[in-house]
């Protein structure tokens, strides 16, 4: 059975010129170091927080202690709306005010949120950019080639456009309407509108 992360570890391995593997067990010591570069890849890319992996507008209820856990695999917190005032943070699990220096929260809390998910529920794009990113470090740690890099260089290059092109084609975002500011020269009535 062929999954998305064997097909990345493959990748990996291909590029430093190492036979391909069946399984993600197979005891391969090269495949089990491509792997955590995978791993270690897939969370710093998804960091960054892309529409795929981005849980917008979501209320964050206290309990009924007043703090806010949040779910397992948040990597970033960003409030919005009316809650952008707020000042949080991601602390362990939980939120925090920094403004307030505290855990506990009145009210619920406005927010973006980014979420590490499993590799398997990624888009092909996403994942083909990890698997070349993570190769290109794999292959600059353990081989160091020059030769290799420029290759390596240019399937990140292609596979990092493809993937901004897929993330703004999914988000649907209008560059007259999503902005507030060119929102208002469109739109007749705003508050700089003449008499």
């Amino acid at each position: 059975m062929s999954s998305k992360k064997l097909d990345a570890v493959n990748r990996i391995l291909e590029v430093v010129g190492e036979e391909p593997v069946n399984s993600l067990q197979s005891g391969d010591p090269d495949a089990e170091a491509a792997e955590r570069f995978v791993d270690r890849t897939s969370t710093d890319i998804q960091s960054i927080g892309w529409f795929e992996n981005t849980e917008e507008n979501w209320m964050l209820v206290p309990d009924a202690k007043g703090h806010i856990d949040m779910p397992k695999g948040t990597l970033k917190v960003d409030t919005v709306g009316a809650d952008k005032v707020t000042d949080v943070v991601l602390r362990g699990d939980r939120l925090y005010d920094r403004r307030n220096r505290t855990f506990v929260f009145d009210a619920g809390v406005l927010a973006d949120v980014v979420l590490k998910r499993p590799f398997e529920e990624l888009s092909h794009q996403m994942c083909r950019y990890i698997a070349a990113h993570a190769a290109r470090l794999y292959q600059q740690s353990e081989i160091g080639s020059t030769v290799l890099d420029k290759f390596v260089v240019a399937e990140e290059r292609d596979a990092w456009t493809d993937l901004l092109w897929a993330d703004a084609e999914a988000e649907d975002g209008n560059v007259l309407t999503d902005n507030r500011h060119a929102h208002m020269i469109t739109h007749r009535k705003n508050r700089f509108y003449g008499a």
